[in-house]
């Protein structure tokens, strides 16, 4: 029976915050009981977030059943590769393929992982090559799969075990993904990207005593490959992106996809030294934009995109007395105008902070394509739409005005409603960037009884307005406010003036004005100012504030 050469190999890995700690030797060591070969074990700068975990208690690294390590062995002679695997316990990884002669003295040159690609060039010389890439994680935190190549020598003579001490080869980086939105988050990808002088990944030779590394092909990129990690709402992923050391002067950036979306972290400090065997955290909030300071309950709160207009984030709700910051994941929003009520331009920089000076109910806009932001408390914040109108048009006759508010309501009249006297209400949702746009999002077998019908079609801003127009009738009952939204005004006539009756727009299933914004009337001259829709929309967005509207059907009901 063969026997097997055990040897046992302890990674010297480390936090910046680490020190060196040398061990007392108390593993077995030389040949035992059950005829197998051990070696002391001395662990330097052990860490929890590097590939292996040492517990000074049993002397053991906690390596995975499957870990491979490859040694070079030089007996004075010829060197030869060997494949150690892992044993059955503790640090023992063994061989059958070598087997040590009395009183010959053997050099060590041991790598993990194992890679065919650890030569030994015509049993002369030893080529070692190290392949520092990312490779792939199939889940969250999963530390023990960061791959990272370590290295050690050691000399021995005989059937004495060696001793090994080995040395991390790769700096690791850190990322925790934070889902800030409200749905679930599936990553597919984490990449850190900088300056193209920057050796972040790449193939190199290895100087096993001097541990120095010449590279070949190298890269200014990493990347880890997720396979489909979902992250729940208000959850905290962590990777680990393994790179060679480097140190820039210029911002490393991490970044995760998800789906069509990519989320970066902040930008680095100006200047890093990224060492070997050391771990560097960064952060990503899968929400790219949020406002953070004394002022937000709970420190931060997360902007959402607006659905009228997806380079728009926006967020709505209560502050407290004190500091208030813009942050993306470039940077801080600095605007040219702070004022609240004021849109300004904005750029970015390292810090800034608003005064919030009482409570009290505060909207932020901020668009991310005009590069523009708006501030609002509650003495400026944006205003429902509201219209104030006289019966027939006409405040010659009748003086006395009336007032509408439109807050989350319209009634649509017109064969759409079955020709209602009052039309069927509908109700919106106001967008959070702005409540003069309403937003209708229907959605099959959860709301589809609230689909409006095709055909001939308008809006009413009010149905069952009551007040005394004062033209000497009294009080009066309007069915359908007298004012409405409806198509545009166009020169039917050709008398090259808007005609202000009888004026139908038609808009077919499968128009281009389907599903694109298009121009709207409001006023009293609309009451026979349609639109004629072939389809049932269950998508509308009405932008009362600049007189737009959009309607789609998305689904086949």
């Amino acid at each position: 029976m063969k026997k097997v050469f055990y040897i046992a190999a302890a990674a010297a890995l480390g936090l910046m915050s680490s020190c060196t700690e040398e061990l007392d030797q108390k593993a077995p060591t030389g040949l035992a009981p059950d005829g197998k070969f051990y070696i002391d074990v001395t662990v330097t700068n052990p860490s929890a977030d590097t590939r292996t975990v040492f517990d000074p208690a049993t002397y053991e690294v906690s390596w995975l059943d499957t870990d491979e390590i490859g040694a070079v062995i030089f007996d004075g002679t010829d060197y030869t590769l060997h494949k150690f695997t892992k044993g059955e316990s503790g640090n023992k990884f063994g061989t059958e393929t070598f087997t040590p002669v009395a009183g010959t003295e053997y050099t060590w040159y041991l790598l993990y992982p194992y890679d065919e690609e650890f030569m030994v060039a015509d049993g002369k010389t030893v080529a070692p090559v190290v392949n520092i890439s990312s490779g792939s994680q199939s889940e969250a935190g999963d530390a023990g799969h960061v791959d990272t190549p370590i290295y050690g020598t050691a000399v021995s003579t005989g059937i004495e075990a060696p001793k090994v001490e080995m040395f991390h080869l790769a700096t690791i980086i850190k990322v925790a993904v934070t889902n800030s939105t409200a749905d679930d988050v599936v990553l597919s990808e984490i990449s850190l990207a900088a300056d193209e002088t920057a050796a972040l990944t790449g193939t190199y030779g290895l100087d096993f005593v001097t541990g120095a590394m010449t590279a070949s092909e190298t890269s200014a990129s990493a990347e880890v490959a997720l396979s489909g990690i979902s992250v729940a709402p208000g959850e905290e992923a962590v990777f680990y992106v393994p790179c060679a050391p480097f140190a820039t002067e210029s911002p490393v950036i991490a970044s995760v996809t998800a789906g069509d979306k990519v989320y970066s972290s902040p930008k680095t400090a100006s200047s890093y030294d990224f060492k070997a065997g050391y771990v560097y955290p960064t952060t990503i909030d899968c929400n790219p934009i949020a406002i953070k300071g004394s002022a937000v309950p709970d420190g931060q709160a997360s902007l959402q995109p607006a659905t009228e207009n997806p380079a728009v984030y926006a967020w709505l709700g209560n502050l407290t007395a004190g500091k208030l910051s813009v942050v993306m994941p470039e940077g801080v929003v600095v605007p040219e105008n702070p004022a609240f009520g004021e849109t300004a331009s904005y750029t970015l920089s390292s810090s800034f902070e608003y005064e919030i000076p009482s409570e009290g109910q505060y909207r932020v806009v901020l668009n991310t394509e005009t590069r523009e932001i708006s501030v609002y408390d509650p003495a400026t914040d944006l205003k429902p739409f509201s219209v104030t109108w006289y019966k027939d048009a006409d405040p010659d006759k009748y003086p006395n005005p009336h007032t509408t508010v439109v807050e989350n309501k319209l009634w649509y009249v017109g064969a759409g409603a079955g020709w209602n006297a009052t039309g069927n209400e509908i109700l919106f949702t106001p967008s959070i960037a702005d409540p003069q746009v309403l937003i209708l999002d229907i959605q099959p077998g959860v709301d589809s009884d609230r689909r409006m019908r095709g055909g001939q079609t308008k809006f009413s801003i009010e149905a069952g307005a009551e007040f005394d127009a004062g033209g000497g009738d009294g009080v009066e009952v309007f069915n359908q406010s007298d004012w409405f939204l409806g198509s545009i005004r166009e020169d039917n006539d050709g008398d090259g003036l808007d005609d202000t009756q009888n004026t139908n727009i038609t808009i077919p299933y499968g128009t281009d004005k389907k599903g694109v914004w298009s121009d709207m009337y409001g006023g009293y001259d609309v009451r026979e100012s349609w639109w004629n829709f072939g389809f049932w929309p269950d998508y509308i967005i009405m932008d009362l504030r600049h007189m737009k509207f959009l309607m789609d059907e998305r689904y086949k009901w």
